[in-house]
């Protein structure tokens, strides 16, 4: 319990920011009278199946590399596996605490998110319309792309990058909450939570916009996006006649979350917003995570957050300056968030507070 406190006390930081920004978001929403949409626990009930699940999925994977590396005891290893994971409880016991702080602001995060067009209506869809034909030429980017790359299989392809996003989201910080530097945990996970409330909540309720495929059902007179709708869903067809596994599954999303906006519902995940862009921003950030763990899956991780960008407009959810203005914010609050780590683990050094005692090994 003792090693569990040492590191708790090294994080503190995180929790302190966590709390700050859910706070912030509580009382915005009490001041505004929407008292009852307040939920703090929306993510956390549905953390004990997560994480059940990312255990399992683990287990499975470990268990089938064993199998085709020839291993003669693989239930033998994953015991010895287990019997590490007890000695380095205090690790686990801190990454729980950090992925239940996280997952509490997120639903005050997910709280606001769905009040946006409520507080601040969508009134700037037109105004980035236009901005992405000033900074593409006169013409929208998905034709821009579309004229070097096209067809069902490749929106298949960006579609699926798309919706891996989430699969990666997670993955990041299961793993950066298990990480053992508490400097990279630490800058990894504060810079999530500052761009979920700085870019997700407080600039996406300023620049309050739909996105592309939700402009003609605010504006009929806005039919500058029916081509690419029309041709996704015609693509969409195709892929389900020739049973391709990889469907566009965006339309059906799109759909759900303008259900669920015009009839108020506010469910897991509802909400519409598309400036600025969480996905691209999300990206990047697990892509400065990487960088900081091996250079090579950094340079993957770039790549891999380009394709996002590219599925953000050509799959119709954020126009192209969505990902130009994430970007710059999630480096900025990445360089933030370095600053208050150094900061605070320099006075920690300096007042004796930290000891080698509270670094542990990364569970492999």
């Amino acid at each position: 319990m003792a090693r569990f406190v040492d590191v708790f006390k090294k994080d503190c930081i995180f929790y302190v920011i966590c709390f700050l920004c859910s706070l912030i978001n509580i009382v915005t929403l009490m001041s505004m009278g929407f008292k009852e949409n307040i939920k703090v626990l929306s993510y956390s009930q549905n953390l004990d199946l997560a994480l059940g699940t990312t255990i399992l999925t683990y287990l499975i994977y470990k268990l089938v590399k064993m199998v085709l590396e020839l291993e003669p005891r693989p239930l033998k290893r994953i015991a010895l596996g287990f019997a590490k994971v007890w000695q380095n409880i205090h690790v686990f016991l801190n990454a729980f605490c950090l992925i239940t702080a996280t997952s509490m602001f997120l639903s005050t995060y997910s709280s606001v998110k769905a009040l946006i067009p409520i507080v601040n209506e969508f009134k700037y869809d037109n105004s980035f319309y236009l901005i992405d034909k000033y900074l593409f030429m006169g013409h929208l980017p998905h034709d821009v792309i579309g004229s070097v790359i096209d067809g069902p299989y490749f929106y298949s392809f960006i579609n699926l990058l798309y919706n891996v996003w989430f699969l990666i989201v997670w993955g990041a910080l299961i793993y950066f909450c298990l990480h053992n530097e508490h400097k990279v945990r630490m800058k990894y996970l504060i810079t999530c939570v500052l761009c979920w409330f700085f870019i997700g909540n407080i600039a996406a309720t300023f620049f309050s916009s739909a996105g592309p495929v939700y402009i003609y059902l605010i504006d009929n007179s806005k039919t500058m996006y029916l081509p690419l709708i029309e041709k996704m869903i015609g693509y969409n067809d195709f892929l389900i006649e020739v049973d391709y596994p990889v469907k566009i599954w965006a339309l059906g999303t799109q759909d759900m979350l303008w259900d669920s906006y015009i009839n108020n519902k506010h469910t897991l995940g509802s909400g519409i917003s598309a400036m600025p862009s969480m996905h691209v921003s999300m990206s990047v950030l697990f892509a400065l995570g990487a960088s900081q763990v091996s250079r090579l899956i950094g340079y993957i991780a770039w790549v891999y957050c380009f394709f996002i960008y590219i599925g953000s407009f050509m799959l119709g959810w954020h126009y192209a300056v969505d990902g130009l203005v994430s970007v710059p914010l999630t480096l900025i609050l990445w360089k933030f968030a370095s600053f208050l780590v150094d900061k605070s683990t320099k006075e920690s050094v300096e007042s004796g507070e930290f000891s080698k005692g509270v670094q542990f090994e990364t569970v492999k």
